[in-house]
């Protein structure tokens, strides 16, 4: 069992379902925001505020974002420049809103709105300014947004080389996270503080372009990088989630099969416990990583689907989630802290469905919307009290859905 102890192994239980889904029938409710077509979402906060985007139905129009505060008040938020594109990313607890738009200039940059204050407009989230103002980097693209409102991304020179930096809570300056021009990409940060900053997981590239998981913590003056460590025998290790414990879930690769296995490291130094084989030694990475120690494992099946594990590695269990339908795999997509799963999947008649599933109450069906055949819920609030998606309705026009 790799680094599982032979007291935890004997804890591991794999419980496996078919098919078995159950349809509870959920109230969706739609959002219809103005002038909008063929909307989804892509947010959601503890709050129940949702945000998302939509096409505007004219190919020359780039799509609209939009937030509601209500299902009922659903408002489309500004963009950088009327002509260039501009979408919504996620919604932090704090509502602090995250986007990329394209600017007068074309150029792309990461951007925040405030739902708590729509009237103040967006704030463009500026470039890394260049050595005494020279030399500046040109443009900024997001990759994680933290529930204080702290925003991770990367900017970028002229030529394309990239840095890891930190946007403080509604603020436009960029830190440095990782060293200047390393091509490191960021992944998540934390809602803690260390000296008065998030922690950061990044990826980064060695000569070779061989990416290793690294944690990045504020020491008082900058931010200090420290690689993941490798289990014996692994190649690399990649990071892809952090909790506020500094609790970090990835992968790591090997020479020989499975080739890739799901890894938590318990602390950003600590040797990382890998995942019990899974369905005949079998490729897995952990996707995602909740403030409870539970991890989404993404790993093949005997029959090389898609199919999705829930590692909960403080008891030492690994739950496979069942899927729609006999032989078709399917993704965990969301997880949040009380341990509930958003699971989407193709059923028996090869349209997509969406369920919740949790230890307790097994997979639960949201059923479809207004005669539609496919639903795509795909995003949980933090507590998991609130869920939201993109549904099809009998008209095949996708509308974007809070979950009652």
């Amino acid at each position: 069992m790799n680094s599982l102890t032979k007291k935890q192994a004997t804890l591991i239980t794999l419980l496996v379902g078919f098919g078995c889904a159950n349809t509870t029938m959920a109230d969706y409710v739609g959002i219809f925001p103005p002038n909008g077509k063929q909307c989804s979402v892509s947010g959601i906060n503890n709050s129940g505020l949702v945000v998302g985007n939509c096409s505007t139905g004219n190919i020359t129009i780039p799509n609209s974002p939009w937030v509601a505060l209500t299902p009922a008040t659903p408002a489309l938020l500004p963009r950088l420049a009327p002509a260039q594109p501009c979408s919504v990313g996620s919604i932090s607890n704090a509502g602090w809103i995250v986007g990329e738009c394209g600017g007068p200039d074309g150029a792309n940059s990461a951007v925040v709105w405030d739902a708590n204050d729509l009237a103040a407009g967006i704030l463009k989230l500026l470039p890394r300014p260049g050595l005494i103002g020279l030399f500046p980097d040109v443009s900024t693209v997001p990759s994680a947004i933290n529930q204080r409102g702290g925003v991770l991304g990367s900017s970028i020179n002229r030529s394309g080389v990239s840095t890891v930096v930190l946007w403080g809570a509604g603020q436009s300056n960029a830190r440095d996270v990782s060293s200047p021009g390393d091509n490191c990409i960021g992944v998540d940060l934390t809602y803690t503080l260390v000296n008065g900053r998030p922690v950061a997981a990044t990826n980064c590239p060695d000569v070779n372009g061989t990416m290793t998981g690294k944690v990045a913590q504020h020491n008082g003056l900058l931010y200090i990088s420290t690689p993941l460590p490798k289990p014996a025998g692994a190649l690399t290790c990649v990071a892809t989630s952090i909790n506020d414990a500094l609790q970090v879930v990835g992968g790591c690769k090997y020479p020989t099969a499975p080739f890739s296995r799901a890894a938590f490291w318990a602390t950003p130094t600590s040797t990382p416990t890998l995942v019990p084989t899974l369905s005949g030694n079998s490729v897995s990475i952990a996707s995602l990583l909740n403030n409870s120690a539970q991890a989404v494992v993404d790993y093949s099946d005997a029959d090389g689907n898609a199919s999705t594990a829930v590692w909960n590695v403080t008891a030492g269990t690994v739950n496979l989630v069942p899927t729609f339908t006999i032989g078709v795999g399917s993704s965990g997509v969301a997880l949040a802290d009380n341990g509930t799963l958003l699971v989407r999947g193709a059923n028996s008649g090869s349209f997509t469905e969406s369920a919740t599933w949790d230890t307790s109450n097994g997979l639960q069906s949201f059923g479809f919307y207004s005669g539609g055949k496919n639903s795509m819920v795909g995003v949980i609030s933090q507590d998991g009290s609130k869920i939201a998606g993109t549904a099809e309705n009998s008209a095949q026009v996708y509308t974007a859905v809070v979950i009652q």
